[in-house]
């Protein structure tokens, strides 16, 4: 991360500006009412009246910066709010219905790297929140505001079919629990993979280790039942018991700590116990039989992997932009740089990536 230095490089001018468009406090007076949603602002000549998130999963503790707020009604979708083209070193956060801190970002992109970017988990629908665009230390100035609605489905990392059975391996941009991890792979029509036997569980795990399986804290379909701890009662959630003998890893399971009720999969082909109720799983492993949605489409300009081209494949564009190395797959064109050839590329096929064959 960068120090927190007052930077020397230029910054984006915001023209025009209205002074402190958002509200002092969060009392509904500014709201959100459509995405994607633009505004500019000042906080400059704003209170400071919610210093104490500081340090509540918002960094660097002791800010005096002043903030104001937009209110936005949850649809059951997760947000991108972004403060990059601001003119000063911002932070940005999310507050609940109880004013509650809900999510957060203090650097994460713009010129000097000082502005904020966030993406939250998904908004409940019809709750009340509350966004505050905020500032690094006594930090204050002019802003814009970008606010879009965010595909929260766990983007594809990679796929391999066998037999009759397709399996995926999907991440999250936030972490989850085990539960919510499941609930995404079925609605995605599948579930969290099983393997009723070794044979099957050791050609899934090859096939994907070609493929750089990530971990390690992916969910699977290994779970057990309550009262078994720590070696009891283990299953797989398609009702078959596990019956073959099983890759712990060293020591593993242990129930420490207690009431570890999933079975956590490492990127070594290896398992640990793990708890289902914690927020830590980020990763998932899932089972697609002849039911489940066709393959993704032939999509290179997809470079998020969430099966369409959309905002953040853009955003992945402009962050490269002018790179002829390792530009994380943005040279579309294969010319050799970064540039408007390849920005044209993705505009031509924005949307939904198209099935294959």
């Amino acid at each position: 991360m960068p120090s927190k230095l007052w930077s020397l490089f230029p910054v984006t001018c915001i023209c025009s500006v209205s002074i402190a468009d958002g509200s002092d406090l969060p009392d509904g007076s500014v709201e959100i009412l459509s995405l994607p949603y633009t505004d500019t602002g000042s906080t400059a000549g704003a209170a400071n009246d919610f210093d104490g998130f500081d340090g509540a999963g918002c960094p660097f503790s002791g800010s005096t910066a002043p903030e104001v707020f937009y209110k936005i009604t949850g649809s059951g979708e997760g947000l991108t709010i972004s403060l990059c083209d601001s003119e000063y070193d911002t932070k940005v956060y999310v507050l609940d219905d109880t004013l509650s801190l809900f999510a957060c970002n203090d650097d994460s992109c713009g010129v000097d790297g000082f502005r904020s970017e966030l993406i939250t988990p998904p908004l409940v629908d019809d709750a009340t929140y509350w966004i505050s665009v905020d500032g690094y230390g006594a930090s204050s100035g002019n802003y814009l505001l970008n606010v879009d609605t965010f595909n929260t489905t766990p983007s594809l990392r990679s796929e391999i079919i066998i037999g009759e059975k397709r399996y995926q391996i999907r991440v999250s941009s936030f972490n989850r629990t085990w539960y919510e991890m499941r609930a995404e792979a079925q609605a995605l029509g599948g579930d969290l993979a099983c393997f009723e036997t070794e044979s099957e569980y050791n050609e899934v795990m090859t096939a994907l280790n070609s493929q750089n399986f990530p971990g390690d804290t992916c969910a699977f379909g290994l779970f057990q039942d309550p009262g078994n701890e720590p070696l009891g009662g283990w299953r797989w959630i398609n009702g078959e018991p596990l019956t073959w003998t099983e890759p712990w890893a060293g020591g593993e399971p242990n129930n420490n700590p207690a009431n570890e009720d999933a079975g956590q999969l490492y990127s070594t082909n290896l398992w640990n116990d793990a708890r289902s109720i914690d927020v830590k799983w980020n990763t998932m492993m899932i089972e697609l039989g002849e039911d489940g949605p066709p393959p993704p489409g032939e999509c290179p300009e997809d470079l998020d992997q969430n099966d369409e081209v959309g905002l953040g494949d853009l955003l992945t564009v402009l962050s490269n932009w002018g790179c002829t190395s390792s530009c994380d797959g943005s040279d579309l064109d294969q010319n050799g740089e970064v540039g408007l050839g390849d920005l044209l590329a993705l505009l031509s096929t924005w949307g939904p990536c198209k099935p294959q064959g």
